[in-house]
């Protein structure tokens, strides 16, 4: 097997830092999206969406909690480590080692971040976008459940067994198995979302266009908008996360780190149906 291009401990530094970074743009979206969903709603006079609210609150918490794991992880490696053994060898035999509580922690607080952000998609807005037609959200909740079963039993199974080549393979298929079927989960529910914003706003274009100069201008909205409301993008991301999978790669550790990218994508959605939602109701 060729050695990877990023050696664990250089992916840890560069995860933690990009999770800084993304952390702090989340904070920002996700008070705004708390802000519009709580405020706005009440000076309209309507009730506030709680899936939503809910939603952004738990993903706070869990961006929050995973940057202090994370960060005492990378503590633990390249400081605490220091003072018994300053090698970088047994620093990456650190990282390396799955059995580590704190490896456990952060990639418990991952899978937890893309169950919410898998909620939104295809238990929330696919179902609400279909008008609450349960039929069409079957398939995608199911994939969720197996995703999530399959998160929750490789920890488990990491923390209580001996890592022999065999059950590393297993734990391996397991991984893959677990982002596999959270895409197809967010590719199913992203396409039927997709599909029903694309015929309303169809149907719109046919009721209120007047000239072909007005349809041109307003051509590429409906794009933008599918893109962001249906979570193409957390689509897109998965799509990532198992080919570098599939790889073996150390940027792995990069992707687990990234955890506020979820929170982005989804708070983007939050906002994006909420400013919707208000404008139709002063238009009104």
């Amino acid at each position: 097997m060729p050695k990877p291009r990023i050696e664990i401990d250089v992916a840890m530094l560069a995860g933690l830092a990009a999770e800084g970074v993304l952390l702090g743009i989340f904070l920002v979206l996700d008070i705004a999206a708390l802000y519009i969903l709580v405020r706005r709603r009440g000076g309209y006079h309507r009730s506030v969406n709680k899936p939503m609210t809910l939603a952004a609150a738990v993903m706070f918490l869990l961006s929050m909690t995973q940057f202090v794991v994370d960060t005492a992880y990378i503590f633990s490696g390249f400081i605490a480590l220091a003072n018994s053994d300053p090698t970088r060898t047994t620093r990456q035999k650190y990282f390396s080692d799955l059995t580590q509580p704190l490896y456990a922690a952060r990639h418990a607080v991952y899978f937890t971040m893309m169950l919410v952000g898998d909620a939104i998609v295809v238990k929330y807005r696919c179902y609400i976008v279909w008008n609450c037609n349960v039929k069409i959200v079957v398939i995608p909740i199911l994939c969720s459940l197996g995703s999530a079963a399959c998160a929750y039993r490789t920890i488990w199974g990491i923390q209580h067994f001996v890592l022999t080549p065999t059950f590393a393979t297993l734990e391996h298929n397991m991984g893959f198995a677990i982002f596999s079927l959270s895409f197809a989960a967010n590719t199913i529910a992203t396409s039927l979302i997709a599909y029903k914003i694309w015929r309303a706003d169809q149907r719109q274009r046919k009721i209120t266009s007047t000239t072909s100069q007005t349809s041109a201008r307003h051509s590429l909205l409906p794009i933008a908008r599918i893109i962001v409301e249906s979570g193409a993008i957390n689509t897109a991301y998965l799509l990532t996360y198992v080919v570098i999978l599939q790889y073996n790669s150390n940027g792995i550790q990069i992707m687990a780190s990234i955890t506020p990218l979820v929170g982005v994508i989804f708070t983007m959605v939050i906002i994006r149906a909420a400013l919707a939602s208000g404008k139709k109701h002063l238009s009104t």
